[in-house]
């Protein structure tokens, strides 16, 4: 659900189910500062040329109080990946939330 939102957040497509799903999804220090910076598109790209979408989910490893997972997307039409998102998860009462984020 995070990475889908966040996808959509990053081409500045923000509306109120995108920013809740930040808010539920991340922890609330996380939250804030992604929510804090706004996407900035290379000039003469508009949010409705960029179109991804999420293809895999994949747990990387688990250690004492986190987890990291592999978010892929992937352009329609195109066979290889357009980005890999590293998230690092933290648990928390109502599950796992994410705390970080890396574009690899």
């Amino acid at each position: 659900r995070f990475a889908e939102a966040d996808m959509s957040y990053q081409v500045g497509r923000v509306p109120p189910e995108v920013h809740a799903a930040i808010t539920e999804t991340c922890t609330a220090t996380f939250a804030a500062a992604l929510l804090t910076h706004r996407a900035i598109l290379p000039p003469g790209i508009t949010a409705r040329q960029v179109r991804q979408r999420l293809v895999a989910v994949a747990p990387l490893e688990r250690l004492n109080g986190s987890a990291t997972v592999l978010a892929t997307v992937r352009s329609p039409g195109r066979r290889a990946a357009a980005g890999t998102l590293e998230l690092r998860l933290v648990p928390r009462a109502a599950g796992w939330r994410v705390a970080g984020l890396s574009v690899v």
